[in-house]
């Protein structure tokens, strides 16, 4: 399978001054996610932390939190915005398959220091926009914020990084990769002309059932693949050229074309 990554919105997360102080998790909180990784080691750094999301964890993280902990609940897209931010480092201690918060906390020019396994691998550079460390538990992750406490990290990279995330990359790449499966396509039974309204409508059709996307909710390119729809050559996937979602991610974590 051939996957697209899920974009960063970079125009929206983006940096500005502001005092940084310590230690920010987000994340749902969900025993995988390692939170009270993230607990444990604040407390024996003698940081604060704040931990925005909610869960079946919730509980349980609060009886471990220490008075250096904040819980923030389910910030609002500006309040989270203010919190990455404001942070000092982002922590990901969980293994995540991709994680978009990395890519937000760096659109702020905050390092993160991330588990070093999964999606963290694609989206943090060790010692350029962040640390990574080999193996979770508390002990691994407090050297870690340590070494990047320690490291001077340069802002205009760590936004550069995120950039290669953006919406118009994942445009990019997502063309690129549906021109490469139709260049491979063998015929698929689709035939427009069922349709009675075309090209357009029958591919309109394969995304709202596939896809279930309204179709007044998607804008669509079609001179490209037309000829390929019209000749019954659709590659098995549903095929579609995401113009101006208003917020992909919030659709899709990746995009796996088979």
């Amino acid at each position: 399978a051939r996957v697209v990554p899920a974009p960063v919105d970079d125009r929206f997360y983006s940096p500005a001054p502001r005092e940084r102080r310590g230690l920010l998790v987000v994340s749902a909180l969900a025993p995988y996610k390692r939170v009270d990784d993230a607990i444990a080691a604040s407390a024996r750094l003698g940081l604060p932390l704040i931990v925005a999301g909610f869960g079946p964890e919730e509980r349980r993280l609060r009886d471990l939190a220490g008075p250096n902990v904040t819980f923030a609940g389910s910030p609002s897209d500006e309040e989270l915005r203010e919190l990455y931010r404001s942070a000092e480092l982002v922590l990901m201690p969980g293994e995540e398959d991709f994680g978009i918060v990395p890519l937000e906390a760096q659109a702020c020019a905050t390092p993160v220091v991330a588990l070093g396994k999964g999606g963290a691998l694609e989206t943090v550079v060790d010692g350029a926009t962040g640390v990574l460390y080999p193996s979770p538990g508390p002990e691994p992750l407090a050297k870690a914020i340590g070494r990047a406490r320690s490291t001077r990290f340069d802002g205009a990279r760590l936004v550069a990084n995120a950039a290669r995330f953006s919406e118009e990359a994942f445009r990019t790449r997502f063309l690129d990769a549906a021109r490469a499966d139709l260049a491979a396509a063998e015929p698929h039974e689709i035939d427009p002309a069922f349709y009675g309204g075309g090209v357009s409508v029958a591919l309109a059709e394969v995304l709202e059932r596939d896809l279930e996307l309204e179709s007044d909710a998607i804008a669509l390119e079609w001179s490209e693949f037309s000829g390929a729809l019209a000749s019954r050559k659709l590659p098995a996937f549903s095929l579609s050229w995401i113009a101006d979602y208003p917020d992909p991610a919030n659709f899709l974590d990746a995009l796996s074309l088979a």
